[in-house]
């Protein structure tokens, strides 16, 4: 290697000049180094300084940000007079559409309405009137019975599905009294076995069903919500568990869709069958 080689300060290795090109030298004292992290860790001890790992968006200074996101130097960042959005000589004067008394404002994207007099009065203020007859929206409403404890409330058609409840309270409990046995969807021959019913294959399944479906629920279409792997038959029916976990048995759902579904408050479209998935 002898004189084709370059011996790197402080390290003692030697390198061949061919490989000098992928290394990183030090801007003070012109060393070499294998890797950026490697130079800067030698410049904050070997010259007590730190190099710059970010720009400023306002100004282009190169500064040195500890996390590394920082955008702004700390002059660009500086709250101190003018740069302060609470400044008082950055207030404007308006006149109050109440009392018309002038008053002193700081800008914001809506301008100046109410002196600070007429705002802790409240005598001003009106209560919105609400809609009667066909304007109001429960003007639909229709008389139904709690599916759990009977009781009959009105609510707006829009809101009427396969099973209502007075509040969460009927709701919880009703949904806590259909999981138990029979009526659980991982219950089989007397026993709840769900660790059994889904091993084997089914992570594979489940991610590539994801995959499929874009990670979205295949009956609102929505991907904003958290998404679950729904079998169309399901896995309680099959002899052996593994094989429900196919790919023509399985579509993405949100929780919200799936929860419904599993409890009979709404039915998956007819065109989402284990034939045309």
């Amino acid at each position: 290697m002898g004189r084709h080689c370059l011996v790197v300060a402080e390290t003692g290795v030697r390198y061949p000049h061919s490989d000098l090109f992928n290394m990183i030298n030090c801007p003070t004292c012109g060393d070499y180094y294998e890797s950026d992290r490697s130079m800067r860790h030698h410049h904050s001890i070997s010259h007590n300084k730190r190099l710059p790992n970010s720009k400023c968006n306002t100004c282009d200074k190169e500064f040195f940000s500890k996390s590394g996101e920082r955008k702004y130097c700390d002059e660009c960042l500086s709250f101190e007079g003018e740069n302060n959005p609470n400044y008082s000589a950055k207030k404007k004067k308006t006149n109050c559409e109440i009392c018309d008394d002038e008053f002193k404002y700081y800008p914001t994207e809506k301008s100046g309405l109410f002196c600070a007099n007429c705002v802790e009065e409240e005598e001003w203020r009106t209560t919105p009137e609400v809609s009667s007859g066909k304007e109001n929206h429960r003007y639909n409403s229709i008389a139904i019975n709690c599916s759990y404890c009977g009781d009959t409330n009105k609510i707006p058609q829009s809101e009427v599905s396969n099973k209502n409840y007075c509040d969460m309270i009927c709701y919880s409990k009703h949904r806590s009294e259909f999981q138990k046995g029979e009526n659980n969807p991982n219950y089989k021959d007397g026993e709840y076995k769900k660790s059994e019913f889904y091993q084997g294959n089914w992570e594979r399944v489940k991610r590539n069903c994801k995959i499929r479906d874009n990670n979205t629920c295949k009956v609102c279409n929505s991907s904003e919500k958290l998404i679950d792997v729904h079998h169309i038959k399901p896995v309680r029916l099959f002899d052996e568990p593994n094989n429900a976990h196919t790919m023509d048995n399985v579509i993405c759902l949100c929780r919200s869709c799936h929860m419904k579904i599993d409890h009979g408050n709404k039915e998956l479209p007819k065109d989402l069958n284990s034939s045309n998935v």
